[in-house]
This record gives C-alpha cells, sequence and structure tokens, in this order.
C-alpha cells in the first residue's frame, strides 16, 4: 500500500499491485518530487505513464488537479488503479487506459496536459523514445511538465526542442528529472 502525502485524501492508502513489473516509488521520493511541483497542480490536467497503482495521478487529484489520465499495460495493474479510484470516489475526474504507453502516445489524439508523470520500469530503456514523442510531435499541444524517474543516469537526446533539464535527488535513492516546456 502507498499513502498519499497531502491533499484532500491526505493519509488515506491505495492499494498496489502484487506483480514484479511494477514498483511503488518510496514515499519520501515522491514528498520530494511533489515539493518541486506543487504549486503546478492546482486545477492542472495530468497524465501518468506506466501508472502502476496510479499514486501520482491520484496525489495530484489530492492536491487538487482537475483530470488524471492513466495509462497501464498490466491487467493486475490496471484493475488496482480503477479499484483505488473507486474507493477515493474519484471515477468522474479520470481515465485508464490499457495499453502500452508508446502505443498510447503514438496513437493519441492531441491532448493539451499540464504535467506529465513517466515512471517506466528501470530495465526497459524507453526514455529516449518516450521523450521525442512527447516533447518533438509536432501535433502535441505545449506540455508545461514532464516528471521522468528513472534508476540511473540517462544522458536524453532531443534533436528539435528547446526545453529546460533539471534533476533533483531525493534522498540520492532515484533520480527524478523534470523537464519544463517553454
Amino acid at each position: 500500500m502507498i499513502r498519499i502525502i497531502a491533499g484532500k485524501f491526505r493519509g488515506r492508502t491505495i492499494d498496489t499491485p502484487n506483480v514484479q513489473t511494477t514498483k511503488p516509488t518510496m514515499d519520501r521520493v515522491r514528498a520530494g518530487m511533489f515539493s518541486a511541483i506543487n504549486f503546478d497542480i492546482y486545477n492542472s490536467v495530468v497524465l501518468d505513464l506506466f501508472a502502476g497503482s496510479g499514486s501520482f495521478g491520484f496525489e495530484c487529484l489530492s492536491r487538487g488537479a482537475s483530470h488524471a489520465s492513466f495509462v497501464e499495460l498490466n491487467d493486475e495493474a490496471y484493475r488496482v488503479i480503477q479499484r483505488n479510484a473507486g474507493r477515493l470516489q474519484v471515477i468522474n475526474n479520470i481515465e485508464i487506459y490499457k495499453e502500452d504507453v508508446l502505443t498510447f502516445l503514438n496513437n493519441s489524439k492531441p491532448h493539451s496536459y499540464d504535467i506529465i508523470f513517466a515512471d517506466p520500469p528501470y530495465k526497459l530503456d524507453v526514455y529516449n523514445d518516450l521523450l521525442s514523442i512527447i516533447i518533438i510531435l509536432e501535433s502535441w499541444p505545449p506540455i508545461s511538465k514532464i516528471v521522468l524517474t528513472s534508476g540511473h543516469f540517462v544522458i536524453v537526446r532531443i534533436a528539435c526542442a528547446v526545453i529546460s533539464f533539471f534533476t533533483i535527488f531525493a534522498f540520492n535513492i532515484t533520480p527524478i528529472n523534470f523537464l519544463a516546456l517553454p
């Protein structure tokens, strides 16, 4: 179980999938990450890629985001997100997509997201592809923040996007990469 850190659901717990393909992000790592973007969350539209339990999207809804979309391929994780949404009574504020993240991004109609969270499995080497799709596709409207967690340093090569990039290390455990678009 994961605890929601702040907002109207503060202290409530959400279920996590009991599978090896997902990795819950520790409370203190999430706290550090959310402290960096806290003022961008209220009334935002967020996208939680590789959603797992949906903790990033549910944390944002707790802090006042208006809508969250979750993308998760794993069957059990998908059901956990549905169950968590029901328990938190946010069904009307979410969409859940059961599909591969790169397929979802390549096939989705353009949508304006204020914050995109991407927490891919560390062994899955999708960072460059993921960011290229999110940032470079001209059909997508501007995104203000992309929050990417990684288990190691990632060199991101983006050919034609002007972005600011910075990394925060939360307790020297999980590198969290923040990208802000102009």
